[in-house]
């Protein structure tokens, strides 16, 4: 273009040409060239000025996207169906990625909202971008599934007004049992002793069970398979006593191998053809459990006076006779206790081991025995104090040391009976 009058400046390009027709200014050109004054002179010393203009058309499809909005419809999400599957603590994969997509230019700002309370995102808001598209790693709390059966939510992604979904989907398989589900067979206490009974807690072990399924012969050996249910410790399948559901609370109580080490196991349960595999059980080195039975209204130990009766109300433990509690968690004795086979005479425990009568002084017991006859049973035998008081609720507990130098561990605290 050549001027007449007027000059353009350094620096001008870029600079829009307009041409006006039936009384409105269309965009045509943008400033791409000009003339240059010679040394010693101005633009305003060139006469006649030439511009050059580049056609806005040809420019257009490149500054498109930074002229146009894209409309609410080019955001979408993808994929349309995220899923997974779950076993346990186990998640197959552990995270989806959910990508947020837009043709705008401009960001576009975003929510994102879980249809569940066990499903996860790792975002709730953002933007995105043609050039940045935003994603989302969704993943569920596997924990969360009260049974097997099959699950499904959505994620919801809401911009510019407009909503898009993705489905998760989840497939919940094998019994409901996870780590911390394994306890103490007489306190309840999470953990697992080497030879020692096991109570493990979950779901889908015994649907079909109504009350308990026991071995028919309780001084064993016991079967490793009850009621189609298996535990497994290790490479050790455990012995099994019962497989209970009461009330819906489902239950199977196992023997733990004596072959287990302090640590952590894995472990694998199974239940008909359903199972589960667990990482990461905790096994003690001991943890003292008071076996208790409901007398007289509360859940009073298990201690045997001399005669072999249970001392209780009306029978209680006389101050100074000997008796016996029955306790499991003791952890290793000698000579050796083999999984699955009853205890023998003489059978000492490793650890040492204390009683204590109505919060008095510890007092050390006679002996400490792997129970003959029984298994994962031990006995603790003691004098009753010639100064303990006479009652039916007196405080009764049990603590052992698992080695030199380390804190005793206490069983729960629980009550005998004591007569005059």
């Amino acid at each position: 273009m050549r001027y007449s009058q007027g000059r353009t400046e350094f620096g001008s390009s870029g600079a829009p040409l307009f041409y006006m027709e039936g009384g409105g200014f269309y965009l045509v050109g943008a400033l791409s060239f000009g003339d240059v004054a010679p040394a010693g002179l101005t633009v305003c010393d060139v006469s006649p000025f030439q511009d050059g203009f580049g056609r806005f058309s040809v420019m257009y499809p490149v500054l498109r996207p930074w002229l146009e909005d894209a409309p609410a419809a080019a955001v979408s999400v993808s994929p349309p169906v995220v899923d997974f599957g779950v076993r346990g603590s186990w998640i197959d994969p552990d995270m989806r990625v959910v990508r947020v997509s837009t043709g705008s230019a401009v960001p576009v700002s975003f929510t994102a909202s879980a249809g569940a309370p066990w499903v996860r995102l790792s975002r709730t808001s953002g933007s995105a971008a043609s050039v940045s598209p935003a994603d989302i790693n969704v993943s569920v709390d596997a924990l969360w599934f009260p049974s097997a059966g099959d699950y499904s939510s959505t994620v919801t992604i809401s911009a510019l007004g407009q909503q898009s979904t993705v489905m998760v989907t989840v497939s919940v398989r094998g019994p409901r049992v996870f780590a911390g589900g394994f306890r103490n067979a007489a306190s309840h206490e999470p953990g697992v002793v080497a030879g020692s009974l096991t109570t493990v807690t979950g779901k889908g072990m015994a649907a079909g069970i109504d009350g308990c399924v026991s071995v028919n012969n309780v001084v064993g050996p016991w079967p490793t398979r009850l009621a189609g249910v298996e535990v497994q410790f290790g490479h050790h399948l455990a012995p099994v006593l019962a497989v209970c559901n009461i009330a819906g609370e489902e239950s199977v109580t196992v023997q733990a191998p004596f072959e287990l080490g302090a640590g952590t196991v894995w472990a694998r349960v199974q239940a008909g053809a359903e199972w589960v595999l667990l990482n990461d059980v905790p096994v003690l080195p001991l943890q003292p459990g008071i076996f208790e039975t409901f007398v007289g209204g509360r859940l009073r130990a298990v201690v045997a006076r001399p005669d072999g009766s249970l001392a209780a109300p009306g029978n209680g433990a006389r101050r100074g006779e000997r008796a016996t509690a029955y306790v499991t968690g003791l952890g290793p004795v000698l000579p050796l206790a083999r999984t699955n086979q009853r205890g023998v005479p003489g059978q000492s425990v490793h650890y040492p081991v204390a009683v204590r009568v109505n919060n008095a002084d510890v007092w050390w017991p006679v002996s400490v025995n792997y129970a003959p006859n029984l298994i994962g049973v031990y006995m603790v035998t003691f004098d009753v104090p010639a100064d303990a008081p006479a009652g039916n609720d007196v405080p009764f507990e049990i603590a052992a040391q698992p080695g030199a130098g380390a804190f005793w561990v206490f069983a729960q605290r629980s009550l005998v009976s004591i007569s005059p």
